[in-house]
């Protein structure tokens, strides 16, 4: 069985939305950013059990957040 993480690595590498969010995110942080919620559980169960892919936002948790 494929790593979890380089299935998920292999998908955010085809979705546009996910790099552009990811990028706004680390412009306004600083540390380590973790992807959270719906897209990770359901990018996933679509490529492991086949499952309808879903439109669905982003979630991120930053390790610190840039001062405004």
């Amino acid at each position: 069985m494929r790593n979890l993480n380089d299935i998920f690595n292999e998908i955010v590498d085809q979705h546009s939305d996910y790099t552009t969010a990811l990028r706004l995110v680390q412009q306004n942080s600083r540390g380590r950013i973790w992807a959270v919620g719906g897209f990770v559980y359901r990018s996933l169960a679509a490529e492991l059990y086949h499952a309808p892919k879903s439109r669905c936002d982003f979630d991120f948790i930053v390790e610190e957040r840039e001062p405004a």
